[in-house]
């Protein structure tokens, strides 16, 4: 299952958490609106529980995002989870 991102807004960083019944590759990922993927969190093997990460508000090559609203997703052999949260800094 994936959690809603805590605190949503937020200005510098936020944490994601989500848990998986059994072990499996998860990817988790941030996406703009227009689809366009911002920022791979994770893309591994992880074992079975409760996983969370801090994403600190940025791109792939370290750059500040900008305000709006971002997608991230988890992706596994569970199937795929989207939720919405909210950059205002």
């Amino acid at each position: 299952s994936l959690e809603q991102n805590f605190p949503n807004p937020f200005n510098s960083s936020t944490r994601l958490q989500f848990s998986i019944p059994s072990a499996t590759h998860v990817k988790l990922s941030i996406h703009n609106v227009m689809g366009q993927k911002v920022k791979s969190l994770i893309d591994q093997q992880l074992a079975a529980g409760t996983h969370s990460v801090i994403w600190d508000a940025t791109d792939d090559y370290g750059s500040p995002i900008a305000n709006a609203v971002y997608l991230y997703t988890i992706q596994s052999e569970w199937g795929v989870r989207t939720k919405k949260m909210i950059v205002l800094k």
